[in-house]
């Protein structure tokens, strides 16, 4: 990989869904990520916006098990993992199979007065969720929030996460998704 930011990110990325510490992704990391998500949410595991956050988080472990675990041995390293990202993902409509359906559950576990939209609560509650402090979440709110309407829109965080897995630009808002790089609190 030759762009060292890139890597910064994604090693910062791999960091956080790797929930137990082991040096791998496994599928209870990535499915773990969702179900983090809907407790910090408070939200009971049995209702629909749970269960499609945790269908949306299986689906992203199956995606990410089918294209970057090389070795077939039902966990992904930190090596196929950059390397997966690197060969696999550049390719934009791959990157929409992988994160769009996690985007799309996760942005519906929010009660903002617009459906499908985060406010800065809901944001933080995300955030929490990942290991980002508050006011790490905030900032990065700030610059996220393009249009400065207090929300986060679908397309705004559509974008940053673009940004924030296959940017290269050191400026792009998207870069402070989850906080400034290498803080993960898992």
């Amino acid at each position: 990989m030759d762009n060292a930011l890139l890597q910064r990110k994604l090693n910062h990325a791999f960091a956080q869904m790797d929930l137990d510490g082991n040096g791998f992704i496994e599928k209870d990391d990535v499915v773990g990520m969702g179900l983090k998500t809907i407790e910090h949410f408070g939200i009971d595991r049995s209702a629909p916006r749970a269960e499609a956050v945790v269908s949306a988080f299986d689906r992203l472990w199956d995606e990410l098990a089918t294209t970057f675990d090389a070795d077939g041995d039902g966990r992904v390293s930190a090596e196929e993992y950059l390397s997966g990202f690197v060969s696999s993902l550049s390719d934009e409509s791959k990157y929409a199979d992988f994160f769009q359906p996690a985007v799309d559950a996760t942005l519906n576990l929010g009660g903002s007065t617009r459906e499908g939209t985060l406010n800065l609560v809901e944001w933080r509650t995300l955030q929490a969720a990942y290991g980002t402090a508050p006011e790490q979440a905030d900032e990065a709110f700030r610059l996220l929030d393009k249009d400065a309407s207090g929300l986060l829109t679908r397309d705004e965080l559509t974008a940053a996460i673009h940004q924030f897995y296959l940017g290269t630009d050191p400026e792009a808002p998207g870069n402070h998704f989850f906080g400034p790089l290498g803080t993960s609190a898992n």
